[in-house]
């Protein structure tokens, strides 16, 4: 039922973190930058003391990005915000809130905790770097490289141009002086389109012109910037749409459960024809305990044995599978991250079930 898109490394402060399956392609890029970099800036350096001291390079460049993003979820939870968790990527890192800010203020908060917080570490770094004992390069090297990254991530996330945290800052702004948060996410996206524009000619220069393998880089980071506020735009669009909108009204309704200690196959002739939802409620003692997915859309349905219970293939009831009727639908955007559908309780009765079809099957009747 869920899409894994990384490694999970448990919780910091109360929030999951998830290392994407890219990641390790950052992590081995920067231990080779500092490792060739300690080896040329460093004098009489061992191969082994180099790669000791560019891997923990990369460790602690990990600690910054995460430091960076901690802050905003630590500011969005204290606003009543919920953090579903804190995703590590080849691009930096991004802490996927619940839902959008309600103020401008709160808006403004969070967007701005991140850079602060890495420009204050990048200071702390800089002064850890001239107390460093001057027979210590390599240490001295490695404080001095990490006080440039943070402050650079610090000033770069400033930049006025959405979806960085400067363009959130910008929107917050626009949004405080207008009163339209829709106006204030359009100016924001428009700035931040041409941010990523200059960054994309920039980079395609640098590389045609000079050959700098490094412009590739920046035409990636572009793209990915003008993807994702593009992204933004649309899916902004859709939030103000759902104003007012739960997933009740989203969800398909509750269809008759079948028992758990049914074969599979024998549950599948009853629902051809019958049902058009994926998730069909198994009970077991009487109440129900999971959904079913038999129709081919979560699970391919010839891999299901059909001589086994359906009670085994059924996804249980749980925190991470059931959401409230009363859940604002824009909430989806974030549940889907990690969960194709999900069972719909009212009052603690199950009542239906919403999918990623339900949602799309909404939004266009609602043409949105």
């Amino acid at each position: 039922m869920f899409r894994r898109s990384g490694w999970s490394l448990g919780r910091v402060l109360g929030i999951p973190l998830v290392i994407d399956y890219s990641w390790p392609i950052v992590a081995a890029l920067i231990t080779w930058t500092l490792f060739v970099d300690f080896r040329d800036a460093v004098a009489n350096i061992s191969v082994e003391v180099a790669l000791i001291g560019a891997a923990s390079g990369a460790i602690l460049f990990f600690a910054s990005v995460l430091a960076h993003e901690l802050s905003h979820s630590v500011l969005a939870k204290r606003r009543g915000i919920g953090v579903r968790r804190i995703r590590l990527f080849i691009f930096g890192g991004v802490s996927e809130i619940e839902s959008e800010a309600v103020t401008a203020k709160d808006e403004f908060v969070i967007a701005v905790g991140g850079p602060l917080v890495s420009v204050i570490l990048g200071g702390v770094l800089v002064g850890l770097t001239w107390l460093a004992p001057a027979g210590m390069p390599l240490l001295v090297r490695l404080l001095g490289l990490l006080a440039y990254v943070n402050i650079a991530l610090g000033l770069f996330n400033l930049v006025p141009g959405f979806p960085l945290d400067g363009g959130r800052v910008l929107r917050a702004a626009i949004w405080r002086f207008s009163g339209d948060r829709l106006r204030a996410t359009s100016a924001a996206v428009i700035v931040g389109k041409v941010v990523s524009t200059l960054l994309m000619v920039t980079g395609g220069v640098l590389f045609a012109v000079r050959g700098d393998v490094g412009g590739i880089w920046y035409v990636a980071i572009g793209w990915f910037l003008y993807r994702a506020a593009a992204g933004t735009m649309t899916q902004t669009k859709v939030v103000e749409s759902l104003r007012g909108v739960t997933v009740a009204h989203v969800m398909s309704p509750t269809v008759a459960p079948v028992d758990g200690r049914l074969p599979v196959g024998e549950v599948r002739r009853q629902s051809i024809g019958a049902r058009t939802q994926a998730a069909i409620p198994v009970v077991l003692d009487g109440r129900v305990k999971g959904l079913a997915d038999l129709t081919g859309f979560h699970v391919p349905s010839e891999s299901l044995d059909d001589s086994i219970p359906v009670s085994q293939v059924m996804v249980p009831l749980g925190p991470e599978t059931v959401i409230d009727g009363t859940t604002p639908a824009d909430r989806l955007f974030a549940m889907f991250e990690t969960g194709d559908w999900f069972a719909v309780v009212v009052d603690g009765r199950f009542v239906g079930s919403v999918d990623t079809r339900d949602f799309a099957r909404y939004l266009a009747a609602t043409a949105v």
